[in-house]
């Protein structure tokens, strides 16, 4: 391998095809690609295959780990591509100028932390076991949900794409009749230490590449990877008060685990639909009435649709437009428990042609509002 040198300069992100920038989430998936694409029990006899899935195993044991990846990245920006010893780009000087040593080593310098963190960076001599199984990646999907649905709640089934655990093989990647058995190489842990001079570096397995257990007959129909790709349907509850665009997840309902690790999670992102009636206002419903000029000033009884059917309502005499009538209990299901209330929202209808007969009595009000004005006016004039 290239690791007879310094492991700062290799290029762990180039060997897995993603930037420095990638996001956890992006690395787990090009690395599972890649393993996928190079596994040895995939690929016998091909020593290109071997050679790569040790490098990418070697890569993402190291930036596939967030405590790793950050000392590695410190380690680069502190010491250079070339590492330790090797000059900085553009500066031209080497590990003297750096400092003393030991003061890096002890953690003063505020750069890798420690002798200790670079041991943990490289592998340790302690033997910890490395995880032989993978966590499947998290999935991500929209589902349409009507207003009355978001009300009332909703049990829905949704087709997903994904890969699940092999039926064959039960995610150990194995033939029936030929369990997989712990890597006497490695006694399971996957990596093997290598002495270099200051450092204690750590590769997969050459035997069981990194799994740190051994196959004699991989699965004929996962391939030994432990998923195939399957459509499944899941039975979705969606909750009675669902918000436009809220988010559900389903733990365990993401992809499937290689080598029968745990599945990652299904996110279900909530479209509610408008209602041509209805508007929804937190946790209200509510609705504009419109009604006569003569029904405001005189007083009505109404029926209106509601979300749980027709009611009937009474507005008071002398109600002014834009006033606000309310039915507890009538709106959506809050978080707490409790339920929103019905609005209902007064609009005084003004016409904007009316008949003649309508302008001779509006003519006639007009009179007499003017003979209530000047009464009223009077009457301010005479208390003061």
């Amino acid at each position: 391998m290239a690791g007879e040198g310094s492991y700062y300069k290799k290029n762990f992100y180039k060997e897995l095809g993603v930037s420095k920038n990638a996001t956890n989430a992006e690395v787990k998936k090009a690395y599972r690609k890649l393993a996928q694409n190079h596994h040895p029990d995939t690929n016998k006899g091909n020593k290109e295959a071997e050679e790569k899935f040790k490098r990418i195993s070697e890569a993402y044991d190291v930036v596939g780990d967030p405590k790793k990846r950050k000392e590695y990245d410190s380690a680069q920006t502190m010491f250079g591509p070339g590492g330790p010893g090797a000059a900085r780009p553009g500066r031209g000087y080497s590990t003297q100028d750096v400092g003393d040593f030991g003061d890096v080593f002890s953690g003063r310098s505020g750069g890798l932390g420690g002798l200790g963190d670079l041991f943990d960076l490289f592998g340790s001599s302690g033997g910890t076991k490395q995880s032989q199984k993978a966590t499947g990646d998290d999935l991500t999907t929209k589902v349409n949900v009507s207003f009355n649905d978001a009300l009332n709640g909703v049990t829905m089934r949704i087709p997903i794409t994904k890969d699940s655990t092999c039926d064959r093989c039960r995610g150990q990647g194995a033939e029936p009749g030929h369990p997989p058995r712990v890597c006497t190489t490695c006694n399971g842990k996957g990596t093997q230490e290598r002495n270099q001079g200051l450092f204690a570096l750590s590769e997969p397995c050459p035997v069981c590449h990194g799994r740190g257990v051994t196959t004699e007959k991989p699965c004929t129909k996962c391939k030994g990877i432990g998923v195939v790709g399957k459509t499944t349907t899941l039975k979705v509850d969606i909750p009675a008060g669902v918000k436009d665009k809220a988010k559900l997840r389903l733990k365990g309902k993401g992809q499937a685990g290689l080598h029968g690790g745990p599945a990652g999670d299904l996110y279900l992102t909530v479209n509610v639909a408008t209602h041509p009636v209805f508007v929804r206002d937190g946790d209200h419903a509510r609705i504009t009435v419109p009604i006569t000029y003569s029904e405001a000033v005189l007083g009505t009884k109404v029926v209106i649709p509601t979300v749980e059917g027709k009611s009937t309502i009474k507005i008071p005499a002398g109600t002014p437009s834009g006033h606000t009538l309310r039915i507890k209990g009538r709106g959506f299901p809050s978080v707490k428990g409790a339920k929103g209330d019905f609005l209902i929202t007064i609009e005084i209808d003004v016409p904007k042609k009316p008949s003649k007969e309508e302008k001779e009595l509006l003519n006639q009000l007009t009179e007499l509002e003017k003979g209530e004005l000047l009464r009223a006016h009077l009457t301010v004039e005479k208390v003061g």
